[in-house]
């Protein structure tokens, strides 16, 4: 049994030829009807199945010019067809002969079945046709006009819905990729939920949109809304003073992630109700990790309905929102910690600057004082704008730029515990209040230690020992402000918590053992404790993800070393803190990142730091494997010695290990 089937669609022809070889029927296909005709005058065929529109000649015309044709109006014809076809496309395929109209989509068991029955009956004699089949050429047009217009008809339809839905996926894709652009762009976060809200105003459609920062529990912060006008403007300076919609007293009181009401019966006398005429308008939390940074409310256009995929569109959004609300808080975060490193580090340089002095032979004490006045301006936070004086026993050392004003901080000079002299810092113009006055709390301490450090330096006996105590004072406050930098990137990712401490304990026992300077040796340390701050720019769920990397996911974690670079480069410190961090993943062959850096030109510390940060890796759990263990790390450094790590390093980090029994 031959069967020839007619369908423009590839997909169509496929599926059924498949379909047909394998309950045992030989197949022939044709994409449209002047093709099936040809095929027909060529070849012996047992039974025809065609769809209805195809290009150049469609299944209706195929059908007629079959059964006007004497050699071929006996073989059996199936319509086997999807598109429009409704009770009346069935009455008029029988009209012109055919023996069924078969409607998709049918049980395959069902479509083998009539096809059997088909040729079960044209073998008996038993097919049914009409006796009259349309012969008259203008009755036949008039009917098949009827039903192809139908058919058209029904086509545009589906394509202009087509059209909106292709419209509507586009303006969601719109706001999805204009705030996602937002989020990593802006850095502010009254720009980042303006432009926000202008963006879903632009991209959805909707009347207006309004976005609130919450400032507690109960009031707010910021509150931004769009499209500007004197309206809007008002209702955000309503908001702000604490009188609220009533969309907003219920979603304080409420825990629900989306809140739709209706205008007429939710938002009673709220300034934006008789703004437009949607009868809708949505509330949405912005919350990430379980923190309820604000709301967004949108006033939705009539046409405009709560479906599933607009929620879907709106969680994302409300989720990027809060990520970028998150991300600016981290920024942030890091930029205070940074600052007041740089502030420390700047105490810390005056007190090693008046050691130094104080160190000098035969220096005397009016040149000591002298030369602290002058060195107190660049140890607080606006040094352009600080002058100084000292007064001891009625003798006054100034700063050249001295002048007496209201903004002043002091310290007295205790010898034996009487007062012999002060220390006075001003600042030249008002400054923001803080911490309490325009200066900082770290500085009343420092001045308190200067003026300390004089009295002991008078006192001479206790000078050297007390100045080693403020030094280490400064330093822990150093130190403490380094750690708390390393921990904002250990936040990011859980698995890697503790990774930095556990390499500064590695690299200083390699150093010691390698007889490095101590000086050398803490700037290992101070480096190796903040050599992944960079991650803190590396998305969590690329730092936590289970599965291998991407090449371009490994590429932006392998930007870390720059990123890295980039925070620590402006911070003063004694030692190259930001050039090893920055090469700490170079290695010896020139494989490594980020400048594939060969031999000598990679820093010793790094290349220690580098050991230590292998073997401290691998012997930890990721999320993407568990611990191998430090038998495993050593035969990685030991297999790769001298081609990847320094042969020196590796040998001592195995003594460490092996001899000296170490463990972190």
């Amino acid at each position: 049994m031959r069967i020839l089937i007619v369908d423009d669609k590839e997909e169509n022809l496929y599926l059924l030829e498949t379909l047909l070889k394998g309950n045992g029927y030989e197949v022939v296909t044709a994409r449209d009807g002047v093709e099936a005709l040809d095929k027909l005058k060529e070849e012996s065929l047992d039974m025809i199945i065609s769809d209805i529109l195809m290009p150049k000649m469609d299944g209706f015309q195929l059908c007629r010019e079959c059964k006007r044709d004497d050699s071929l109006k006996k073989i059996p014809f199936i319509f086997y067809t999807a598109t429009y076809a409704d009770a009346k496309d069935e009455q008029f395929a029988l009209s012109l002969g055919a023996a069924r109209f078969i409607v998709k989509p049918i049980e395959i068991d069902v479509l083998v079945q009539t096809i059997r029955d088909v040729i079960r009956e044209h073998k008996e004699g038993l097919l049914v046709t009409p006796k009259e089949p349309i012969k008259e050429e203008k009755i036949y047009l008039t009917e098949y006009n009827k039903r192809l217009i139908q058919k058209l008809e029904k086509k545009m339809l589906d394509l202009e819905k087509s059209e909106k839905r292709i419209k509507y996926l586009y303006s969601v894709l719109g706001a999805i990729r204009g705030v996602n652009q937002l989020i990593v762009r802006e850095k502010n976060r009254g720009i980042l939920i303006q432009k926000t809200c202008d963006v879903l105003i632009r991209a959805r459609g909707y009347n207006t949109a309004w976005l609130g920062l919450l400032k507690d529990e109960k009031t707010f912060a910021m509150v931004v809304g769009s499209p500007l006008g004197a309206d809007v403007s008002r209702f955000c300076e309503q908001v702000l003073r604490g009188d609220h919609p009533p969309c907003i007293k219920k979603a304080l009181t409420k825990k629900d992630l989306f809140m739709v009401m209706d205008r007429s019966r939710d938002c009673g006398d709220c300034s934006l109700k008789k703004l437009h005429l949607g009868r809708n308008s949505l509330l949405m939390r912005i919350t990430h990790k379980s923190k309820l940074f604000g709301f967004l409310v949108l006033s939705l256009e009539p046409d405009v309905y709560i479906d599933q995929e607009e929620k879907g569109l709106l969680e994302e959004v409300t989720g990027d929102i809060a990520f970028g609300l998150h991300n600016i808080e981290l920024g942030e975060n890091l930029d205070k910690r940074t600052y007041d490193l740089k502030e420390r580090v700047k105490e810390l340089n005056c007190l090693w600057e008046i050691s130094n002095l104080v160190e000098k032979p035969d220096i005397s004490l009016e040149v000591i004082i002298k030369g602290i006045v002058n060195l107190l301006p660049s140890a607080w936070q606006y040094p352009q704008i600080t002058c100084a004086r000292i007064i001891l026993e009625a003798k006054e050392y100034k700063t050249k730029n001295f002048k007496e004003t209201t903004w002043k901080q002091s310290s007295d000079i205790m010898v034996h515990q009487k007062p012999v002299g002060t220390v006075v810092v001003y600042y030249l113009e008002e400054r923001p209040q803080r911490d309490e006055g325009p200066f900082l709390k770290e500085e009343r301490n420092l001045i308190n230690i200067i003026a300390e450090r004089l009295g002991e330096i008078i006192e001479k006996k206790q000078g050297e020992v007390e100045l080693q105590q403020s030094y280490q004072k400064l330093q822990k406050t150093m130190e403490d402000t380094i750690y708390t930098i390393g921990k904002i990137a250990e936040t990011r990712d859980p698995y890697t918590a503790g990774h930095q401490k556990n390499v500064s304990q590695i690299a200083t026992f390699i150093a010691q053992e390698m007889k490095l300077p101590q000086d050398k040796i803490e700037g290992i340390r101070i480096a190796s404790l903040v050599h992944d701050i960079g991650k803190i720019s590396i998305p969590s769920e690329l730092l936590n993800k289970p599965t291998k990397l991407t090449e371009i996911e490994y590429s932006l974690i392998k930007d870390h070393s720059q990123v890295g670079y980039d925070v620590l480069k402006s911070i003063e410190f004694p030692w190259p803190i930001a050039e090893i961090v920055f090469q700490h993943h170079e290695r010896l062959n020139g494989s490594g990142y980020p400048n594939k850096l060969k031999g000598d030109e990679i820093v010793l510390e790094a290349k220690i730091i580098g050991v230590a940060d292998v073997v401290e890796a691998m012997s930890s759990h990721r999320p993407y494997r568990p611990a191998l263990g430090i038998d495993a790390a050593l035969e990685e450094i030991s297999k790769n010695k001298g081609t990847l790590y320094d042969p020196e390093v590796v040998d001592m980090c195995f003594k460490l290990f092996k001899e000296k029994r170490f463990k972190f």
